[in-house]
Formats: C-alpha cells, sequence, structure tokens
C-alpha cells in the first residue's frame, strides 16, 4: 500500500508547525473505568447497549458514536497551526501533522488521512446528515474510521491500531467522551477466559481516552472480579454498583423500586418462560386486574390451570411483582410497582432488557463544542 499521505511536502507552511521538542506525548494513566448500576444520574455522551467479549460486535458501533470527536480533535489541530488546513487544496497536509507531531499512525498513515477526509466531507453538515457506514454511498473514509481494530475490512487492522489511532486522536479533542457500555451478562457469563480477556483489554485500550461506565448487574460485577483481578487492580478506578439494603416487596413508583434487584429476579426466569408470560399478562394500568380463572382459560398463556396457580403464587410472595384479591368469588390480580416496573422490561417477545436501556436513545451524540480561541 502506498504511503503517499505521509509523504506530503510541508516545507511552505512550516512556519506554522511546532518545534519537535514540542511533539503531544500521551500522558501515562492506568485509565478511567467505573461500574454503575443501571440507576446511576451519570450521562453519558455516548451510550451501547449488548457489549459482549466479541469486540466485532459492538467496537464499529462505539467508534461511529465517537466520530464527533474525531472531528472536533481534526479541527482543533488545523486551527492551532492554520485554520485554512482544512480548505482545499490544504487538507492533505493535517495528516501529514497529525502523524508527525501527534503521533496518530494507525494503519500506516491511512487513519489520520481518513479522519482529515471525513472531517472535510462533513464540513457543516448537522450530525444527522453525516454519511455512515450503512450508507450505500458512503466515502471510503468511513469503514476506515469505524472498522479499525476489529480486523475484518479491506485493511485488516487488528486491535492493535486502536491506540495509535482514534484513541490517540481523540486525546486532542476539546472534550473527554463519557462512554455508557451496558454489558450483556450471559455473553459475559458463557464466554471462554481467553475471550473475556480480549473484551477487557479493548475496553482497557479505550478507557484511554474516553471515560468509561461498565453498566452491569452486581453479580456480573463480582464475577469479573474473581475471574480477572489484575484487570480489576489496574483500569477499575470506582464502582458505584452497589445494592439498596431495603428489597422487599412494598415498594413505591417513584423511590422505592429497586430496578437492580427486579432486572435480577426477572434474569432467574426460564427465558421466554410460563412466569414472564403471565407477568406480562397482567394489565399494566394499576386500576385493572385480571381474574384467575381468566388466566387459566387464556389458550394464548400456553399453561395449565395448576402452573399459573404456582406461578401467580410465586410472582406474589416470593416476588412482589404482583398483588392477589381474594375477597370476591374468585382471586385476581393486579401488578404492583415493581410488578409494572418488570413488566416494562419485557419487550413484545418476552425478553428481558436492562433497565438502562430504558434510558439510551437510538441516535448519536450531537458533537462536542469546539473549545474556542
Amino acid at each position: 500500500m502506498s504511503d503517499k499521505p505521509l509523504n506530503t511536502q510541508i516545507g511552505f507552511f512550516s512556519h506554522t508547525m511546532p518545534s519537535p521538542n514540542t511533539e503531544h506525548v500521551w500522558p501515562e494513566f492506568n485509565g478511567n473505568v467505573e461500574f454503575l448500576p443501571a440507576t446511576s444520574a451519570k450521562k453519558p455522551d455516548f451510550a451501547l447497549e449488548n457489549v459482549t467479549p466479541a469486540r466485532r460486535d459492538w467496537l464499529p458501533d462505539l467508534l461511529e458514536g465517537l466520530l464527533p470527536w474525531v472531528v472536533e480533535a481534526v479541527k482543533e489541530v488545523a486551527k492551532c497551526h492554520d485554520p485554512k488546513l482544512l480548505h482545499m487544496p490544504r487538507q492533505g497536509h493535517v495528516p501529514v501533522i497529525l502523524n508527525e507531531f501527534y503521533q496518530v499512525k494507525a494503519v500506516g498513515g491511512w487513519y489520520p488521512y481518513a479522519a482529515a477526509e471525513f472531517t472535510v466531507r462533513v464540513g457543516g453538515l448537522p450530525r444527522e446528515d453525516w454519511p455512515t457506514r450503512h450508507s450505500e454511498d458512503r466515502p471510503p473514509s468511513v469503514d476506515t474510521l469505524v472498522k479499525i481494530g476489529t480486523g475484518y475490512h479491506e485493511l485488516n487492522t487488528g486491535i492493535g491500531n486502536l491506540e495509535p489511532g482514534p484513541m490517540q486522536l481523540i486525546a486532542l479533542a476539546p472534550t473527554t467522551p463519557r462512554v455508557s457500555l451496558l454489558l450483556d451478562e450471559s455473553a459475559w457469563r458463557n464466554t471462554q477466559r481467553a475471550q473475556r480477556k480480549q473484551g477487557l483489554k479493548t475496553i482497557a485500550i479505550l478507557s484511554k481516552t474516553c471515560a468509561i461506565d461498565l453498566v452491569a448487574s452486581p453479580s456480573l460485577e463480582a464475577f469479573l472480579r474473581d475471574r480477572h483481578p489484575e484487570w480489576v487492580d489496574t483500569y477499575l478506578t470506582e464502582s458505584n454498583n452497589t445494592r439498596t439494603a431495603d428489597n422487599t416487596a412494598s415498594v413505591s413508583v417513584d423511590n422505592e423500586v429497586d430496578p437492580q434487584s427486579v432486572y435480577e429476579a426477572l434474569q432467574s426466569f426460564t427465558p421466554r418462560g410460563g412466569r414472564l408470560r403471565l407477568l406480562a399478562a397482567i394489565p399494566s394500568n394499576e386500576e385493572e386486574y385480571r381474574e384467575i380463572r381468566e388466566l387459566k382459560a387464556d389458550s394464548s398463556l400456553g399453561l395449565s390451570p395448576g402452573t399459573i396457580d404456582r406461578y401467580y403464587r410465586e410472582l406474589e410472595q416470593d416476588h412482589g411483582f404482583l398483588a392477589v384479591d381474594d375477597r370476591g368469588c374468585y382471586n385476581s390480580v393486579t401488578l404492583t410497582p415493581a410488578g409494572r416496573f418488570a413488566q416494562g422490561l419485557l419487550t413484545e417477545d418476552i425478553q428481558i432488557r436492562h433497565p438502562q436501556q430504558a434510558r439510551f436513545s437510538d441516535g448519536l451524540t450531537t458533537p462536542p463544542n469546539c473549545t474556542q480561541g
């Protein structure tokens, strides 16, 4: 592959270049990683769901979410040297500056070239008009920027390109992105140790430049602490992933429902099983109810009368999701506040979503404000 982007002559604007002794040096630190519960008040700049140990599953989405910081970093560097550098025909000099003076060297120099080309292309466009990796007419620079480090695009770059590429570049942005990663508990628990280590290594690299919030259940945090203590000791800076002491069924909608406890209770049920189907069949309005005899006659549940009797008592007595009214001729059930919260975590196909997912936006984050100078 030609390295032409890095051989561009820069003599005619050398008066704007810093001297070699002002070369950007990446500060030495262990990273910034925290475990947070779903109810944390910290608001991320960008949030990602279903994060597994396999970086190919989620890293392109994350890198695409970080493009605003890539663009701001390129603009910041150009502004510090010569604001006209991003205007044709001088944009080709920006990758040289990034490579030679700021050590953004990934993909043999093609990563800084792609970053500069993408920055010029999106220019003053609103974020929603930026090309994505799913756009049919996307420029080649998009794939270089969002697939770096995954090893499955035409440049075949591995994890070693993340540090000298997007992380080194985003370190130059005026603001530090806070990224929330919702860990897929089942995937992390049911993956071999070597694969988990690769996933944790990826998160560690990201933490060099981004503030990383790992949203996970306390049980998953304990699992990772037990299986990977060396990683926790090196990279974990704080944990706010604590359980509330009171985990009773008498809870209110506003401030006494423990989302993490409800989520963990749901996780203990059989996926798409009878308990979840029964829970989903109760009206969500607190003034509505269903009689047990009606539920037993509901063929869509696919449950025997005896099973329904057992399940609704479990949901009432063991988990506090149902309130039973046995004052009339026929028992009836309504959802408690915890039950309504639990039902709200069920998808249409009776799968469970993490409480944090309700706070996530489908859209990508807006670019940070560029430092004014």
